[in-house]
């Protein structure tokens, strides 16, 4: 679900539904991988947020 942080987006939109966790090769992060709620095949509007890290 979305967080509503930023203001870009609003709270609680259902995004998907967690399919799997897995470890990195590394094991120092986990990979989440979410079986999407909507059909992709079937789109209107897409809103693509762009994040980047400062240091």
């Amino acid at each position: 679900m979305t967080s509503g942080l930023g203001g870009l987006t609003p709270k609680g939109l259902l995004i998907g539904t967690v399919a799997a966790v897995k470890t990195d090769n590394y094991g120092l992060a986990d990979k989440v991988y979410i079986k999407p709620a909507g059909n992709l095949d079937d789109m209107d509007v897409v809103t693509v947020i762009k994040r980047t890290i400062g240091g």
